[in-house]
């Protein structure tokens, strides 16, 4: 399945005409824009979403995205509905779908196996800087600023920052090489939140 086209029509339901485009472009186009920084990015529908731990395969970035950010609108939907709340679903959307993108330029293909770049900035604080740098909203640069949650460096802030984060957490938990049923998933889950 061809979930790098599923991540880029995900992105085509972004409203806005001008976030939508920057989505699009840093998803077809990754490179960093600071030129100090010669660091080659993967092309997403080829990259792992992990070295060791969850989606560990050729396009498992692509998977892990797309996952997430259904979860994202499917979790909306509800909250929505059932708590009268209103979410900004072009920032949910374009944080969900590029909050693991700096991903692509910590790891590169080494043979047949995947191993980490020289690079020694984390993929939430590289995300992050790069969305600032390529003018991203605010309320998106948090999103991926936080999506690690309580344990990052920033918490979620906004109620599109929690989604993200607990749906980030769930994906990578029921992605993680290994598990074949939820009832082997404790210790992973209590990994996920911290315990």
């Amino acid at each position: 399945m061809d979930y790098l086209k599923k991540v880029l029509d995900t992105a085509n339901q972004i409203k806005d005409k001008e976030l939508r485009k920057k989505v699009i472009d840093i998803l077809k186009y990754p490179k960093l824009s600071n030129k100090n920084f010669k660091y080659k990015g993967m092309h997403m529908g080829k990259a792992p979403a992990s070295l060791n731990w969850h989606h560990v395969f050729d396009g498992g970035l692509a998977k892990h995205t797309y996952v997430v950010a259904t979860l994202c609108l499917d979790i909306a939907d509800v909250l929505e509905k059932n708590y009268d709340m209103e979410i900004n679903r072009d920032n949910l959307l374009s944080g969900a779908i590029l909050h693991d993108i700096a991903k692509l330029f910590e790891m590169r293909k080494n043979g047949r196996a995947f191993d980490t770049t020289e690079l020694n900035i984390d993929h939430v604080i590289m995300g992050s800087a790069e969305l600032y740098a390529r003018g991203f909203p605010e309320p998106v640069v948090h999103m991926v600023a936080s999506h690690f949650g309580e344990q990052g460096t920033t918490s979620p802030q906004s109620v599109e920052a929690l989604i993200l984060h607990h749906a980030d957490n769930l994906s990578a938990v029921v992605g993680t090489s290994g598990i074949r049923d939820l009832r082997d998933a404790g210790s992973v889950i209590s990994l996920a939140l911290g315990d």
